[in-house]
């Protein structure tokens, strides 16, 4: 039986790959939560909790959730995500998303099969309720507004003048 030892050119070329695997690691430490800000987002309700909030929130705005199967799923609102990060920078982006922003919510979604009505309901990792969409079938009249019809010219000269202020 013979032994194969290794030539001081295969030792060399062995401690370049576990040095470059060993700066490779520090590299991905210092810069893993500004390049993935969502493995960073403080989950402050379980999945479970937020379900409830939304089923709450439904039930609080009048409408009867009874009777709706209900899916839950953790989402991101990628179209804000990569604009931010373009327009700002990483670490700008990071700091509004991870603060100010409601960029990672749960999504609840309550719905009977074959039947177009649902309510989606936003909750933020933090337990608030910062979306919701309820889907009827077109034929199914709305309720009226009372408030009078806006002026849309009017609002796009306000917008307008607010950005010189």
């Amino acid at each position: 039986m013979t032994r194969d030892r290794l030539t001081s050119s295969d030792k060399r070329a062995l401690l370049l790959w576990v040095l470059a695997g060993i700066l490779g690691a520090l590299f991905a430490y210092k810069y893993f939560f500004r390049a993935f800000p969502e493995a960073s987002v403080n989950f402050q309700v379980s999945r479970e909790e937020a379900l409830r909030r939304a089923q709450k929130f439904v039930t609080g705005l009048g409408e009867n959730a009874g009777g709706y199967q209900s899916t839950i799923v953790f989402a991101v609102d990628d179209n804000a995500k990569v604009y931010l990060e373009r327009q700002l920078g990483l670490q700008q982006a990071n700091k509004l998303m991870s603060s100010e922003l409601n960029i990672w919510f749960w999504d609840v979604r309550f719905f009977k099969p074959q039947q177009e009505e649902e309510f989606r309901v936003r909750v933020s990792p933090a337990g608030q309720i910062v979306g919701y969409d309820h889907k009827i079938e077109e034929s199914r009249a709305g309720r009226r507004s009372t408030a009078p019809p806006r002026n849309p010219r009017r609002r796009t000269i306000s917008a307008r003048n607010s950005d010189s202020i």
